[in-house]
């Protein structure tokens, strides 16, 4: 899927962040996706780069906002690259600590008028076996895993063949158990969960 596919009557904001949506599922596991514009204001941010700025930032931001300092200054430090977001990337930075390091690259559309930071975890994790929280059940931590994995609790019940309720209370017991308030959160507390293990 390019940018350049869509025509350009169709280029709205709305079809933007649709195309920036769907061109984030179709990354691999882990990566994540910024855009703004030349004033470098963020025009479309999705959840998942939305908890990897949290955990690098240590604020939350959203679409509208401008973008904040630290990844001006990256992006203006990786340039310009030119070509498709879902192309390989020749440049990278690596942000934050150890307990959430991640690796930024900078893309263009043909345009020129959107440019996308496409964030990657440096420390990923591949199966619920991975996570070390003694207070959640297997279930729990199993669900806490397919969170982490951006999937929603419909898909969840899907993967674990249990009811969309029953994922919804596990949720709620994982959220009261960890102490967070919310899924960005959560991938946060997995994040340095991760990291604290390979310590």
């Amino acid at each position: 899927m390019r940018w350049e596919n869509i025509p350009e009557d169709s280029r709205s904001d709305m079809e933007a962040k649709r195309f920036f949506s769907l061109l984030e599922r179709s990354q691999p596991a882990g990566r994540a996706i910024l855009c703004f514009d030349e004033e470098y204001q963020i025009t479309f941010i999705s959840p998942r780069a939305g908890a990897m700025c949290l955990e690098i930032l240590a604020s939350e931001i959203k679409e509208g906002d401008n973008l904040p300092q630290l990844l001006k200054e990256a992006a203006t430090s990786l340039g310009s690259l030119k070509g498709s977001p879902t192309g390989t990337d020749t440049q990278s930075l690596t942000l934050g600590d150890r307990a959430a390091l991640v690796k930024v690259s900078l893309v263009d559309d043909p345009d020129g008028q959107h440019h996308c930071l496409i964030f990657e975890r440096e420390t990923y994790i591949s199966s619920p076996e991975q996570l070390n929280f003694p207070q959640l059940s297997l279930r729990e931590t199993e669900i806490a895993f397919w969170i982490y994995q951006e999937k929603t609790n419909w898909a969840i019940g899907k993967i674990l063949s249990i009811s969309i309720r029953t994922v919804e209370k596990h949720v709620e017991n994982i959220f009261r158990k960890l102490r967070v308030n919310d899924r960005q959160s959560l991938v946060k507390s997995v994040t340095e969960n991760s990291c604290s293990r390979a310590q």
